[in-house]
Formats: C-alpha cells, sequence, structure tokens
C-alpha cells in the first residue's frame, strides 16, 4: 500500500514553520512525525538532525527577495515504491517485554497476533518506533498491519466506529508476553477510575475494576481505549481481564465463546446493570 512520500522541491515560496524538533533523527523519523501532522505539508532535516515541519505558504514582505527555499513536499501522488523489509528485521525488544510468541502478520489480517485460548490472552505488540522508543499496540479484531511503499515504513491501522482510521507507523515489532517475574521498574500506575457512567440509562454505580485477575469485574467493566478514541463497555460471560504490558494496562476480553481482542486502557471501572 503506497500512501505518501516526500519529493524534493526548491522554490522562492516561504511556509510556515510548524515545529522545530531538536536532537538526532534520522530523515525517515523526520518523514514519520510529518506524515502523522495534518498540517505538516513539507519538512527539513537540518545537519544537526533538527526536524523542522512547515505547513502552508505564507506571503513574502513587499519589496523583499527571498532566497530560494528547499525542502521535502509532503505528497500522495507518484511516489515511488520501495521495497519491502520484514516486519522484525531491526526489532529491539522494550526491557520490560516477555517472552517473544510469534512475528506479527504483516497482510492486513485482523489480529495481528493471532487468536488464543480463554484464559491465555496476554498477548500484545511490542513495537520499536522510528525513534527509538517503544510502544505497545493491541491485538485487536479493529487493527492490521501493512507496509507503507511510499515512506518505506511498518504501520498500524486501528479501525473505529467514531473517528474513522487511525494509524502508527513503526519500525519493527513482534508479538510478546508480559515478564513472567514482574519487576518493579515496569509496573504499570495506578489505573484512574472511569467515570460518570457513559449510559446512565443502563448502568450505575461506577468502582474500581481488580488489576492483574480474571474477572476484572462481577458485572460490566467501561473503559477509555485512546487508540480506538471511543469507550467500551461489556458485560462479559466469564471475565474480562485488565493486565499490565510494558507498563501500560491492556484490557482484553478473556472469557469462553467471545472472540479475542484487546485495547489499551487509560482509566477503567465496574458498573452496575440497571
Amino acid at each position: 500500500v503506497s500512501t505518501v512520500c516526500f519529493v524534493p522541491n526548491t522554490s522562492f515560496d516561504r511556509r510556515e514553520a510548524l515545529q522545530i524538533i531538536p536532537g538526532g533523527l534520522s530523515l525517515l523519523a523526520c518523514q514519520i512525525i510529518c506524515t502523522d501532522e495534518p498540517a505538516c505539508l513539507a519538512i527539513q532535516l537540518t545537519t544537526t538532525g533538527n526536524c523542522v515541519l512547515f505547513g502552508g505558504v505564507i506571503s513574502a514582505t513587499f519589496g523583499q527577495c527571498p532566497a530560494p527555499f528547499t525542502c521535502l513536499l509532503k505528497s500522495y501522488i507518484g511516489c515511488a515504491p520501495k521495497a519491502r523489509r520484514p516486519i522484525d528485521l531491526g526489532y529491539i525488544a522494550h526491557y520490560c517485554s516477555g517472552p517473544v510468541q510469534q512475528v506479527p502478520f504483516d497482510n492486513g489480517t485482523s489480529r495481528p497476533c493471532g487468536a488464543h485460548s480463554a484464559g491465555n490472552r496476554t498477548v500484545y505488540i511490542d513495537a520499536l518506533m522510528h525513534d527509538g522508543t517503544n510502544e505497545v499496540f493491541e491485538n485487536s479484531l479493529h487493527a492490521e498491519m501493512y507496509w507503507d511503499d511510499g515512506i518505506g515504513s511498518w504501520y498500524i491501522r486501528f479501525r473505529t466506529t467514531t473517528a474513522g482510521n487511525y494509524s502508527r507507523y513503526f519500525l519493527a515489532a513482534k508479538c510478546v508476553r508480559p515478564r513472567a517475574i514482574p519487576v518493579p521498574e515496569c509496573e504499570c500506575e495506578a489505573l484512574p477510575i472511569f467515570s460518570p457512567v457513559e449510559q446512565p440509562h443502563i448502568y450505575s454505580n461506577p468502582t474500581p475494576p481488580s488489576l492483574e485477575t480474571l474477572p476484572a469485574c462481577p458485572v460490566s467493566i467501561q473503559w477509555f481505549a485512546p487508540n480506538f478514541r471511543s469507550f467500551f463497555i461489556y458485560t462479559p460471560q466469564n471475565g474480562a481481564r485488565l493486565y499490565c504490558a510494558n507498563k501500560v494496562w491492556m484490557q482484553v476480553n478473556d472469557w469462553t465463546g467471545y472472540d479475542e481482542t484487546s485495547s489499551i486502557a487509560t482509566s477503567a471501572s465496574c458498573v452496575d446493570r440497571n
């Protein structure tokens, strides 16, 4: 799939500087930042590694003769395809990651880490980003991984019902589990309670959920999932699980008879069904 690329451009046009990101970034990392920012229309990478994001063309001062301006313009047409590389090439594990389970499916398959039996679904994606950091992504029925041959990067696409599709670019990834023996530096921070109730005509009485146990709630659970830009409410048959994945709380449907899917939770609560 080819979505975006950056083409050299030299002109006398001046552009609005949106942001200067300091510090040794690669050209591809700078391109990724611009790709994720709709207002960014062009970039420059300075000799010191500063990534400069530019917006639209601005008018020159009357009587001023600007010097030629060279940048890389963001384009969605005429992108020369870049060769696909293995999705785990160059992968470096997060220091909190546990055992590697598999290489993620890279062909747009929903649930990139596959399906697992109930009670055994603490599998998530450890992704090495282009800036050298690691992020956690979900093994979700509503997420797929693709190669963008325009910019030359892997990305994960989250399908949402309220905000359209949302993508994150990354360098390499693997499917992992949490460490078998937790260490203090990998613990998650306290999970904020999700309150008030999102559907008060159906649910009530938000209380803190149980963590690292099954089930997390005796009746129903509600939580906010940032990558899907939405809240969810489930009434589990056998339980929903909240577990710590590389210092991030993850909610997973972990009961028999329901398709495995997961999402990061930045807040959660148990609720009673009216």
